[in-house]
């Protein structure tokens, strides 16, 4: 049996005989009810149960012979069942006729969304009675109805003005982000408003409120409450189908955003797991949030596990981990949506169990400083004989494309030699990445360009970062190189380290005159004596770092 459209599949077979099934059919008016057409008559179940479904045949003396059928009909108009079977005939039952209420609906809906409520697949139904639970009716077969309080409200329809059917239905926040801790109305850490969030089981263990001192999900993070699978079960049921939905969100204003939680969990490894899931339109679509390969997200994907509670191709967190850990994914792609919601899926196959999950404080963050990408770190150092490795970590990323490294040898002069596509793109996670250049220079110099672009915004900026140095057998703060030589109207100079003392450079004649001096604190690796107009001839240029000897160096110039 499928609950999701055929997205997956749970087995049902129970007690039911080995023998061939050619053809099955719900009760309209109750769909735990399931008729079957097999190899030896009709066998019927009074409620779907995963492998607890007990099954009965339909005997000879009601008129079903043990007969081999092949198909199932069921007349729309009075649910009249037309079975049609090898050699015997058809015959007809009206077991599924008499008058009842059916109500369809969504288990769990958002405040101010339209949830469709229908009846009409009531069997044998002449009028409609709505009570939606928050005191206003209808007496339409179908309705669109929109609940303006979060809570669960229960659904009462009465046909014929005598037969009533009851559902409920958990209705959610609509909220605005940031949903984290300081933010008025947060409740993420699941300690006030439990109307903010709610647990939906499909089959087996259930999501519940609480906190478990049962192993691998015991206690919470902070406070006093977490959502426990199986709260107070050792070990959760086999082919368990069990969901925890979040409040839906307004993402609609431009920014970077991230999804948090913290979780523990003991979960048969490989077969059985769970998973984040998002939707951007009011929980009638799901997909699954992010993947195996995200830095600190899944770890586990299916590539060839065939009878696993996900299928393959699926990404999930899996086998133990026992401490409690925050996971963080960046949700930045969703902004700009209106809907956004989110929830928790956890599935379990038909063979071991394990303890279960707890998860707490869930969090969506957003980022408010400027949208630009930034940088927290960039260095390199000698990691062999002629191997240097440069990292650099960005603090956030906003439409990064590339970095392009860049090389140096003298602190001026730059030849990209790698390029390097962002993996964020948008993010607010930290992002980490590597180079290894290889080199045998004892002073080399460094820097990358940061390439963020977006057209489709009109967003564009490049920016270089600071230069690094790196060196072998050379002390900091010493000149490294002067150039051009012969100059023109500029005299380039570079240093074995960021200099974030006081130097004075001086430029003199041939015959010993200044002509130029200039005193500054460069906090940087290099420094520039600009807009020099000097005649031809030789000059000298002396620099002197800090309290240190001063170094000369003779030089040329053609004049202007």
């Amino acid at each position: 049996i499928s609950n999701h459209a055929g997205g997956d599949w749970n087995s049902i077979e129970g007690d039911l005989p080995d023998m061939p099934v050619r053809w099955a059919i719900f009760d309209p008016a109750d769909h735990d009810r399931v008729m079957l057409a097999t190899e030896a008559g009709i066998w019927t179940t009074e409620d779907v149960n995963g492998d607890f479904t007990h099954w009965e045949p339909a005997v000879p003396d009601n008129g079903m012979p043990y007969v081999c059928v092949y198909m199932l009909q069921m007349r729309e108009s009075d649910k009249v069942v037309l079975a049609a079977t090898h050699g015997r005939g058809m015959l007809t039952t009206a077991v599924f006729a008499a008058p009842a209420a059916v109500i369809v609906t969504q288990p769990i809906a958002y405040v101010g969304q339209q949830v469709v409520i229908d009846g009409s697949s009531s069997v044998n139904a002449n009028s409609f009675l709505w009570d939606f639970g928050d005191g206003t009716t209808s007496t339409e077969s179908k309705v669109s109805h929109t609940y303006t309080a979060a809570g669960t409200y229960t659904i009462t329809l009465t046909i014929n003005g005598a037969i009533a059917k009851t559902r409920q239905i958990i209705i959610l926040p609509y909220l605005s982000a940031p949903y984290e801790p300081g933010v008025a109305g947060y409740a993420g850490d699941f300690e006030s408003s439990p109307e903010h969030f709610a647990g939906y089981l499909i089959q087996g263990t259930a999501f519940q409120r609480g906190v478990s001192n049962k192993p691998g999900k015991d206690g919470t993070h902070s406070g006093s409450n977490a959502w426990v699978l199986g709260i107070n079960d050792n070990l959760y049921q086999n082919n368990s189908i069990a969901e925890l939905y979040t409040p839906m969100f307004d993402l609609s204003q431009s920014g970077l955003y991230s999804l948090k939680f913290w979780s523990k969990y003991a979960i048969q490894n490989r077969n059985d797991g769970f998973q984040v899931e998002y939707s951007t339109d009011a929980g009638a679509s799901w997909k699954q949030l992010g993947t195996s390969s995200d830095p600190n997200w899944y770890n586990y994907h299916n590539s060839n596990l065939m009878d696993g509670a996900f299928p393959q191709g699926k990404d999930y967190f899996s086998n133990a981990q026992l401490n409690w850990t925050q996971y963080i994914r960046d949700v930045s792609f969703l902004a700009g949506q209106s809907k956004v919601s989110f929830k928790y899926i956890f599935k379990s196959d038909a063979e071991e169990q394990a303890q279960g999950l707890a998860i707490d404080d869930f969090e969506v963050s957003k980022y408010e400083g400027e949208l630009k990408t930034t940088l927290t770190d960039f260095s390199a150092d000698y990691t062999g004989a002629q191997e240097v490795t440069i990292n650099w970590t960005t603090g956030i990323e906003y439409q990064a494309q590339k970095f392009i490294l860049e090389r140096s040898y003298t602190g001026f002069g730059f030849t990209e030699i790698a390029a390097v596509n962002a993996k964020g793109i948008v993010s607010t996670i930290p992002q980490h990445y590597s180079f290894v250049d290889q080199s045998l220079r004892n002073v080399i110099y460094y820097r990358l360009k940061v390439i963020n672009d977006n057209p489709d915004i009109g967003y564009h900026l490049e920016f270089y970062t600071n230069v690094i140095v790196v060196r072998r057998d050379v002390d900091p703060g010493l000149v490294h190189a002067v150039l051009p030589n012969p100059f023109r109207d500029r005299i380039s100079i570079s240093f074995s380290s960021v200099i974030n003392e006081e130097i004075v450079v001086r430029l003199f004649d041939i015959s010993g005159r200044l002509v130029r001096v200039n005193t500054v604190t460069p906090h940087d690796v290099f420094y520039e004596l600009d807009q020099l107009s000097l005649p031809a001839g030789v000059y000298v240029l002396s620099v002197q770092i800090g309290d240190e000897k001063a170094s000369a160096y003779k030089l040329f110039t053609s004049g202007q």
